[in-house]
């Protein structure tokens, strides 16, 4: 049990945007070009063209990155399009369909071959890295509701 709540601290903590920006009171300090700060909630991810974050009210916004002053140093993601984080989506939660199918196969064949208890535990470690892995395909589509939900800041 404590290994599984171990796994599953490691995975949370992977799984979480990090934050690379000024931070004051626990808001990201940006600058803009025309030298206003604006403090924000948290700086989430930017695109090529587009810098996402949370903002006041806990609300998504978007604003385009060539109004900031300096580069903004946060994660950068490769795309904005809904194929992108689907294919990324489907792709990741196989993975983990599969190795779960595969763990829970060797849980009911395995006894069957081998006499040594000790081989016992690798398929259910199988099994809960297929559902961690099936789980954490999800943070995909998540950080598409993001981009999709995000709302074009407005500057004064």
């Amino acid at each position: 049990m404590k290994s599984i709540l171990t796994v599953l601290t490691i995975f949370i903590s992977f799984s979480s945007f990090t934050q690379y920006n000024f931070v004051q009171d626990d808001k990201s300090v940006v600058t803009l070009k025309d030298s206003t700060e604006i403090y924000l909630n948290e700086i989430l991810f930017k695109s090529e063209t587009d810098l996402y974050f949370l903002y006041g009210d806990e609300k998504y916004y978007k604003l385009p990155l060539n109004i900031f002053q300096g580069e903004v140093d946060c994660k950068t993601i490769k795309s904005t399009k809904f194929s992108h984080y689907l294919l990324k989506f489907v792709k990741q939660s196989q993975t983990g369909i599969t190795l779960s199918i595969l763990g829970t196969s060797g849980s009911v064949i395995l006894p069957l071959i081998v006499n040594n208890v000790a081989v016992f535990i690798v398929p259910p470690i199988i099994s809960v890295t297929g559902f961690i892995v099936w789980a954490s395909s999800y943070s995909s589509l998540k950080k598409y509701g993001i981009i999709d939900s995000a709302i074009e800041f407005k500057l004064n």
